[in-house]
């Protein structure tokens, strides 16, 4: 059976990945605020149960949180385009996520994210997706 792309990337590499990635978040003046209210390590520990599964892992974050309702979650922050950008910005620099779209791996689906996440010039019709 072939690996999924979680057990290709190791939870090691997750986690340093998501370091790296919010440590980077919380610097920035554009976006840093969207996670203010919420304890760096707590929005970490989301994180990284989401992209476990996401990325072929076990279902953790829907066993311990629910399902991922990316859409939903997201409502209550301000996220507009640019935000959006900076955050994908912010991945794409990444040394792990080079390395994985060098390896052809499923990086479209983080970069499809982007337009799960923005939710600034949505119109309420589609808010609800």
């Amino acid at each position: 059976m072939e690996k999924s792309f979680y057990e290709s990337l190791g939870e090691e590499r997750l986690t340093d990945l998501l370091d790296r990635f919010y440590d980077k978040v919380f610097k920035s003046e554009l976006i840093s605020h969207l996670f203010q209210n919420t304890p760096k390590d707590i929005i970490k520990q989301k994180q990284k149960l989401f992209l476990t599964q996401f990325l072929g892992g076990p279902p953790a974050y829907t066993e311990t949180i629910g399902p991922p309702k990316m859409r939903q979650r997201h409502i209550p922050h301000k996220i507009t385009n640019e935000a959006k950008t900076k955050i994908i910005t912010i991945l794409k620099r990444d040394r792990i996520f080079k390395i994985c779209v060098q390896k052809k791996e499923p990086i479209r689906c983080f970069l499809l994210i982007g337009f799960w996440i923005k939710n600034i010039g949505i119109s309420d019709s589609k808010s609800s997706l």
